[in-house]
């Protein structure tokens, strides 16, 4: 009998797992057992790379690979997981335009998905920018280049210098990496920018700890502070954040930073149906030192999602840090318990100690600890380049990664700014008599108000009409977040519609207004 293997997550995790079982499953139950893995994106983004897509040295697609290529020889579905019904060992998920319900079975289930970005402090969703994945890097690139034309063109002294204050709160691997590139970035645009001087830029670092990069050596640390210092960045040690403005931010000392940039490298929560389906510790899926989720043998975790234990050299419990080096390695242990799971044998306890750790500072410099050699400068950088370019999964990716930084030391950076936003909050919607509106079990994207013609509602009870000035996807009840009903046009019909978690902050807040719908 057919078992299925449900991966999901498409990012180190989910990914090398998949790759991993390939060569892990014995011949004698591969043709027995499928992989699916479930991303919703169908390309792998190697996240290290991030910052040099922000600052323009790697073009967006080429620090992407698509999965299909990548791991042909599975399933592939894109679509956003909704719920784990672990006691029916089925999985939820949305996928297409319409976003329909679909319930997907599974005989192993592994969660590599990661978390989300969230910063629960006031403004900081709104007016600040994130680095996890390829679109937050690509808005930021596109964010500063737009800051930069404002600022040679505009003759309001105070609004030139918020344009041209970059701040940077978090100042660990990809706070400083981030910062590194992006002030690298506007040092060599500037000469194509007349009216700005590189001194009226300024660049801020903000860090709640006694350091930056605290997961290096202090003297690598210490290093890489002392080179951001020289090349004019500000850091700001013991200095939280508390909210943000579309005009500034507030720290926890309660002095006010006017600036159009914000980026936040900190603060971040497990998605949705981790949390509606397990009980969590630290904000993440307890597991075993075999990466099986607790209570449940058929369940397995890894990555940021898990809260992985391992003993150190004085027997004492530690916790896998949340980094692509050790997801890969934590996938290659899951790969093969689950093998060893499926055919009835032994697992084995993760342990790794990895080989070191490496940072960009941007501007051809380093810091790097290779066991216990410490290098920093250009050696470290060449390093960390060299590294992460072997890491790199897919041939074409790495060709087309060295193509980039060899352009990027020859020739100038483009400056092409590219706007992509779609802002409208309150659209309309036509419809031909007999168009399908919304499918059954279909998730409600839209708050619709009927402005001209009708619509039919039906479903296994029975049918009503709607006809102007109604409306429908007005339900706010938390657990019914999908359509009971076919809705259909019964004539040419003309809909105003709102996007749902807009409309559902409306009710919330507006009570007058939610009064209308009760």
């Amino acid at each position: 009998m057919m078992k299925k293997i449900l991966i999901i997550g498409g990012g180190f995790g989910g990914v090398f797992t998949a790759k991993y079982l390939l060569k892990a499953l014995p011949k004698s139950i591969s043709n027995d057992v499928q992989i699916e893995l479930i991303s919703q994106h169908n390309y792998f983004v190697f996240q290290p790379l991030l910052p040099e897509v922000s600052s323009g040295i790697i073009n967006p697609h080429d620090a992407v690979s698509p999965l299909r290529t990548l791991i042909p020889k599975i399933k592939h579905r894109l679509a956003r997981v909704q719920y784990i019904d672990t006691k029916n060992n089925k999985v939820q998920v949305l996928q297409g335009r319409n976003k329909k319900l679909i319930e997907i079975e599974y005989d192993q289930l592994v969660i590599a998905c990661g978390q989300k970005s969230q910063l629960n402090l006031p403004g900081f969703a709104q007016h600040s920018f994130s680095m996890q994945n390829l679109s937050d890097a690509f808005l930021l690139r596109n964010h500063v280049l737009k800051c930069l034309e404002l600022a040679d063109v505009t003759l309001d002294k105070k609004l030139k210098q918020h344009a041209l204050t970059f701040v940077t709160a978090g100042a660990g691997f990809s706070g400083v990496e981030t910062l590194g590139e992006l002030q690298d970035m506007v040092k060599r645009a500037l000469k194509y920018y007349p009216n700005i001087s590189l001194n009226e830029a300024q660049f801020i670092l903000l860090q709640r700890g006694e350091r930056i990069l605290e997961q290096l050596p202090e003297s690598l640390s210490a290093y890489a502070h002392k080179k951001l210092l020289k090349r004019g960045v500000d850091i700001r040690l013991h200095t939280g954040v508390a909210r943000a403005n579309r005009d500034y931010i507030e720290t926890s000392e309660g002095e006010k930073i006017h600036t159009l940039t914000t980026i936040t490298t900190i603060g971040s929560a497990p998605l949705d149906f981790i949390q509606r389906g397990f009980e969590l510790q630290r904000g993440k899926i307890e597991v075993n030192t075999q990466l099986q989720v607790l209570g449940h043998s058929n369940i397995w975790a890894l990555g940021d999602a898990a809260l992985i234990p391992m003993h150190n050299t004085k027997g004492e419990t530690e916790y896998a840090p949340p980094t692509a080096q050790f997801a890969v390695r934590e996938a290659k242990n899951l790969a093969y318990n689950l093998s060893q799971h499926l055919t009835g044998k032994t697992l084995k306890p993760f342990k790794f100690n990895p080989l070191g750790v490496m940072a960009s500072l941007g501007a051809y410099q380093g810091v790097a600890q290779i066991y216990k050699l410490r290098l920093s400068g250009i050696v470290a950088w060449a390093m960390w380049r060299a590294l992460y370019i072997t890491k790199v999964p897919g041939n074409i990716a790495k060709i087309r990664i060295t193509l980039n930084w060899v352009m990027d030391y020859f020739f100038p950076r483009t400056l092409v700014q590219i706007d992509t936003d779609k802002n409208e909050l309150v659209e309309y919607m036509h419809f031909s008599k007999g168009d399908v509106i919304c499918q059954k079990e279909e998730v409600i994207g839209y708050f619709y108000l009927i402005v001209s013609g009708s619509v039919l509602c039906e479903n296994e009870q029975g049918s009503h009409t709607l006809k102007s000035q109604q409306h429908f996807g007005a339900d706010k009840q938390k657990q019914k977040n999908h359509h009971d009903f076919q809705i259909s046009a019964l004539e040419q019909t003309k809909l105003l519609c709102i996007p749902w978690q807009n409309f559902a902050l409306l009710r919330q807040d507006f009570k007058q207004f939610d009064g209308l719908f009760e």
